[in-house]
């Protein structure tokens, strides 16, 4: 978690992470199967305090399927500390891999108590989402289609090797024409491929 983001939302919450959000369980997980909640917060682990996602993945890593671990975790909204008993379950992508069946994310602790715990998380990943967004809307802007600024980048660097005018309006053209052309297959591969021509 980068720190430019634990800046951005420390007028609210605490910037630096004192446990681990609990943003989802995983179908059939230990976590689930011992009725952990989401939107809880894990603080530590067979009595020692996790502090974010990577002391968590630290005390993990080295065990295998079947261990048995203590978990306390932290109701956000009661703020009542409870302990759970669980068996560590083979990751689906490595099965030598222990895994207890939760989707994580760094505690920020609100500054007041009506605060969502969830909020961070959710401003995070719209960030992120915004990013990939603003840089493919930037890509396609660069394409040598009119009336993009590509068009007007493609038509200087036309005219900076000396394409005569009248033959750089046909070359233009059929930049613009090609760009078209890609960006229609591209939608048309997703659909076929994906079912929709957005990220799931």
């Amino acid at each position: 978690m980068t720190k430019n983001f634990a800046l951005v939302i420390s007028p609210l919450y605490n910037s630096q992470s004192s446990g681990v959000l609990i943003t989802g369980l995983v179908n059939g997980g230990a976590a689930q199967n011992n009725n952990i909640q989401s939107w809880s917060v894990l603080v530590a682990v067979n009595g020692t305090t996790l502090t974010d996602v990577n002391s968590l993945r630290n005390i993990l890593s080295p065990l295998t399927p079947g261990h048995h671990l203590v978990l306390t975790i932290n109701n956000a909204a009661s703020n009542a500390q409870t302990t759970y008993s669980i068996i560590t379950q083979p990751a689906p992508d490595n099965s030598s891999r222990a895994t207890i069946g939760i989707f994580t994310f760094p505690y920020y602790k609100p500054v007041a108590s009506f605060l969502p715990v969830s909020v961070p998380y959710h401003f995070y990943n719209t960030l992120s989402w915004m990013s990939l967004i603003l840089l493919g809307v930037a890509l396609v802007n660069m394409l040598p289609m009119f009336p993009f600024d590509g068009d007007r980048y493609f038509d200087t660097l036309l005219a900076i090797v000396r394409v005569p005018g009248w033959l750089r309006k046909y070359v233009r053209i059929g930049a613009s024409l090609a760009s078209l052309s890609l960006l229609g297959l591209n939608l048309i591969l997703s659909f076929v491929l994906f079912g929709t021509i957005f990220p799931k």
